[in-house]
């Protein structure tokens, strides 16, 4: 049985919070018992959304930025905001997600929201953003898939 989340995430999904700020995860994104994340939050194209991976992956990426030839001092200001703006959750063995009412409010999360899978982490959207961010996004990508040719 898997230890974390699966690092073959694909698909988008409609889902709901429930009044306790808990969304339920597809069960071929999760282990099978209770799997650690880390709950970031972030912005693409200016619309804001929480980032969820596994720890391993978190740590992949604060490597990552470590190794990189960036000057030190911003290398430490930018993996100390990554701190900063991270909590440690849980998704539990029926599947769901708490997400904090803190970070629900700063994002403006409610009821209706949108799971994306980026490969080996996925996206908590308010619809609305993600609709927005998503035709900004793939504008972006026309020149790549004139060589690509996969959309």
């Amino acid at each position: 049985m898997s230890t974390g989340l699966s690092n073959e995430l694909c698909g988008k999904y409609d889902h709901k919070l429930d009044p306790k700020n808990r969304v339920a995860i597809p069960s071929e994104w999760r282990c099978g018992d209770e799997c650690p994340v880390v709950l970031l939050e972030s912005s693409k194209e200016g619309y804001p959304m929480v980032k969820v991976t596994s720890p391993e992956q978190f740590r992949a990426w604060v490597d990552e930025i470590r190794a990189s030839d960036r000057p030190m001092g911003a290398k430490n200001r930018y993996v100390g905001r990554m701190y900063a703006e991270c909590l440690h959750g849980v998704i539990n063995a029926q599947g769901k997600l708490l997400v904090p009412k803190k970070m629900c409010q700063r994002l403006e999360l409610d009821a209706d929201i949108k799971l994306v899978a980026r490969g080996n982490f996925f996206e908590l959207w308010k619809p609305e953003s993600f609709t927005l961010a998503d035709q900004i996004e793939l504008a972006t990508l026309e020149e790549m898939n004139e060589v690509f040719d996969v959309f």
